[in-house]
């Protein structure tokens, strides 16, 4: 079976950027039976879906997975029989437990629930040691840049929502317990506080480096250019969210520094990092990623998916195996400059950032989040947008924004409708209506995270 921990796990990580990808490939597939045979033994709900399946079988022989399907045979699906869902949401019913071990053991950890179904999930030891030695080898792209950042003294500075339990702030706190005087290497700022606190709060520290959403790395963005945040990271990465290429080039033109994303979810841990060229790599060492379109065929490289499906071939105890996740991405296949291996990918969004306009016929099409809003950020005299999407025949989209200091806001309101009237007009979509928001634009407050762009059901109904 294919299980490591502590410096066997690490080394394995370590070594995996000198192999062939036909030496990844075999390990994968090794991996990927050790274990679909172990599930089918300690897992009830496999015990009994995957009864039947030959002993030479194929990925495309096991089911599809979806939150729905988890959540509601949770207690089955889980090899540990000590692991139970009423036992996990009990243990989250203490905001102190997040710093803390379930059953002395597992991490736990919840989704945002984007799709509408928040999941819980429970992350073993091994599956916790692929997430924290991946990101500690392959999160700073080179090698030049990590000397760089350990001579002057190695401050990282974690932005995110520390009210939950995500598997962000999780990990954190898990690994700032292992650390002597965790305050000098290691902060943990909540993005739900104030932006004046946490401003303050980072330019005291002085990070060498930084790791925040894409959605709140535009308000830092802004705040540095005002002066207000005195911070000159080496290196700035995001993960969380989508990284826009304009959040990207403004942050690193007002910074002075490259801006790198990373791809990580609940379910698979780390699914890929940036390298030098800014192309995102694979962790196909632990991970098996499939581009799937809408009836979970895979689609050429090249081609946009609908879906993804993800096997986790780290994390035994609760199995994430061809699960679905709404993220859109495309695969390529050309060499990557840096000499790397593994595959990339572009992640082109979520389903859930898709809004539909309905035609004069009453039917609907749907326009993504990069058609829609293309161009927007060039509005001279915004700092930030919202558009949020009215369901109805009317059409009604609601925009938030702020604009700049000493420009009108009337005429930045216009200058944003015009934009999207441009781009509806360019895609012969229907046209829309459009109402100025009293709102600012906002993340959800549970959650941290930021949808530049999302729908509801009814006019003046979220």
């Amino acid at each position: 079976m294919s299980r490591k921990s502590g410096a066997f796990l690490a080394i394995d990580i370590f070594a995996d950027r000198f192999r062939s990808e036909r030496k990844r490939k075999l390990i994968q597939n090794k991996r990927f039976r050790d274990l679909v045979n172990y599930v089918r033994k300690h897992s009830p709900y496999y015990a009994e879906k995957l009864a039947h399946l030959p002993e030479e079988f194929t990925l495309t022989a096991l089911p599809v997975m979806t939150k729905s399907v988890i959540m509601e045979n949770f207690d089955r699906i889980v090899t540990d029989p000590e692991i139970t869902l009423e036992g996990c949401n009990k243990f989250m019913l203490n905001h102190e437990n997040r710093k803390k071990k379930y059953l002395d053991k597992y991490i736990v950890a919840t989704t945002s629930g984007s799709t509408g179904v928040p999941l819980v999930s429970v992350l073993d030891p091994q599956s916790m040691g692929i997430f924290v030695y991946t990101g500690s080898t392959r999160l700073i792209p080179s090698n030049a840049l990590f000397m760089k950042m350990f001579l002057k003294g190695f401050r990282m500075a974690n932005l995110v929502s520390d009210r939950g339990f995500y598997l962000g702030n999780g990990s954190l706190h898990q690994n700032i317990a292992k650390v002597k005087n965790p305050d000098k290497l290691m902060q943990v700022f909540d993005i739900l506080n104030p932006v004046e606190t946490i401003v303050e709060g980072l330019n005291e520290f002085d990070p060498s480096a930084m790791h925040c959403y894409p959605s709140f790395l535009e308000l830092l963005t802004e705040e540095k250019r005002a002066g207000r945040l005195r911070i000159n990271p080496m290196m700035i990465l995001c993960g969380g969210e989508k990284l826009r290429e304009d959040v990207r080039r403004e942050a690193q033109e007002v910074f002075g520094v490259k801006v790198y994303g990373n791809y990580s979810c609940t379910e698979a841990g780390s699914i890929g990092y940036e390298c030098v060229h800014q192309r995102l790599h694979i962790n196909e060492d632990w991970l098996i990623l499939e581009a799937v379109d809408e009836e979970f065929n895979p689609v050429p490289p090249g081609v946009r998916s609908s879906s993804i499906l993800i096997t986790n071939l780290g994390n035994y105890s609760m199995p994430f195996i061809r699960y679905e996740v709404s993220d859109q991405v495309i695969f390529h296949t050309d060499p990557c400059p840096c000499g790397k291996k593994s595959r990339t990918i572009t992640v082109e969004g979520r389903n859930s950032d898709n809004i539909q306009l309905m035609k004069d016929d009453g039917s609907f099409i749907t326009l993504t989040y990069m058609q829609l809003l293309s161009g927007l950020k060039t509005v001279e005299g915004m700092v930030r947008y919202q558009i949020v999407a009215h369901k109805g025949k009317d059409n009604l989209l609601e925009i938030r924004f702020i604009s700049r200091e000493g420009y009108d806001r009337q005429k930045v309101y216009e200058g944003i409708c015009d934009r999207l009237t441009h781009n509806l007009e360019h895609l012969k979509a229907p046209m829309a209506s459009y109402r100025l928001s009293d709102k600012e634009p906002g993340a959800n407050p549970r959650t941290g995270k930021f949808s530049a762009l999302y729908q509801v059901k009814e006019a003046g109904n979220e």
